[in-house]
């Protein structure tokens, strides 16, 4: 059985989007097999993971200049570069902030276990989950039936960088950054 062979602007592409992501290549490789691994249905047995790397210290952020004599400053200062902007959700009317457990995730579902509960029967138990990584709001589908849908595509994972609407099987929900 040959190998396919995967050439240097593969993997340059996919160095691109673990950055973006802000991951590792390994451990974006691993994320997605994982994804295929569940949708295929679990046939292949699954190795444990691996305990992860530690995340690396915050860079500090500068002090802005400051003024100098006959100067007004310079208005307010930028928030932290790992302090997260506001995030809400808006659901049949019902609009709640997101604010992470203590995994660090806001979950999505029809369950009641959910931070967020949709009540169809179209959405799954745990349908999709919010993280901040750092730098952005991150909303990524759980495995559900039915999908998640940005701009009317399915997608997995979705930076969450504007006010927008997705589709959790039939029932959209609106996030509203700021």
């Amino acid at each position: 059985m040959s190998r396919p062979v995967i050439d240097d602007s593969i993997l340059q592409a996919i160095d691109d989007i673990a950055l973006r992501l802000g991951t590792e290549r390994d451990a974006l490789i691993n994320h997605v097999l994982g994804i295929y691994v569940r949708l295929a249905g679990g046939g292949v047995a699954q190795e444990p993971e691996p305990e992860p790397e530690p995340e690396p210290e915050p860079e500090p952020i500068p002090e802005p200049p400051r003024p100098q004599r006959g100067q007004q400053g310079g208005g307010k200062r930028p928030p932290a570069r790992n302090e997260p902007p506001p995030l809400s959700i808006t659901y049949n009317g019902h609009t709640v902030s997101v604010e992470l457990d203590q995994d660090g995730r806001f979950t999505i579902g029809r369950g009641n276990t959910c931070a967020f509960v949709v009540q169809s029967a179209k959405v799954s138990r745990e349908h999709c989950a919010i993280t901040f990584d750092g730098r952005a709001w991150i909303i990524e589908d759980l495995g559900s039936s039915n999908g998640m849908f940005s701009d009317g595509r399915k997608v997995q994972r979705v930076v969450i960088d504007r006010d927008m609407d997705l589709q959790l099987g039939t029932e959209t929900i609106s996030l509203t950054l700021g």
